[in-house]
């Protein structure tokens, strides 16, 4: 079986601890998949936390259902956020660039407000509120389900101290659940 480096083991017994463990929810980035980082959830874990790592189907590289359906990612779900060519990409990299410039530059915070609007109005960064909705949702039943979860381990994981972090566009939904 090909597997990622891991210093994780399947299936490896429980632990009952004298207190439950907090509970870390990762989320990828556009394009990305639940094991990209996996070394820092393996860090998180070393310092007792149970960490839980989500995938979006047909936003995610690849997503493998537990009876062996895979889905890989639908190139026309959202398709503001693909360049077209790579003189399309490096302009979208260019126009980043500049707006991330005049933010870090502005002398005032009203200043930087005024140009992340100006960011966030731009077509193809308007349009991430629907992926970030719906990773926002995909976050919320992953959590009900954990809570679901833990009453079959009660004492094991701590459903009320649960923090999340993200990557890229994974950040994004990580701080909507965190404004909810």
């Amino acid at each position: 079986e090909k597997r990622l480096p891991s210093s994780s083991y399947m299936n490896a017994p429980l632990l009952v601890p004298p207190k439950p463990y907090p509970i870390i929810i990762f989320d990828h980035g556009f394009e990305g998949y639940e094991k990209q980082n996996l070394t820092q959830m393996e860090e998180l874990a070393s310092w007792g936390y149970v960490v839980f790592s989500v995938n979006h189907p047909g936003e995610s590289a690849i997503t493998e259902y537990p009876d062996g359906e895979v889905v890989y990612i639908d190139h026309n779900r959202y398709p503001s956020l693909m360049a077209k060519t790579k003189k399309e990409a490096k302009a979208n990299a260019a126009q980043t660039r500049d707006f991330v410039k005049k933010i870090r530059e502005a002398p005032t915070d009203p200043e930087k407000i005024e140009y992340v609007k100006q960011f966030a109005v731009v077509p193809r960064i308007s349009t991430l509120n629907l992926p970030i909705k719906e990773r926002t949702r995909d976050l919320i039943t992953v959590m009900e389900k954990i809570a679901e979860g833990s009453k079959s381990i009660p004492g094991v994981i701590d459903i009320n101290n649960v923090g999340i972090f993200g990557h890229s566009m994974g950040g994004n939904a990580s701080v909507m659940i965190a404004c909810q």
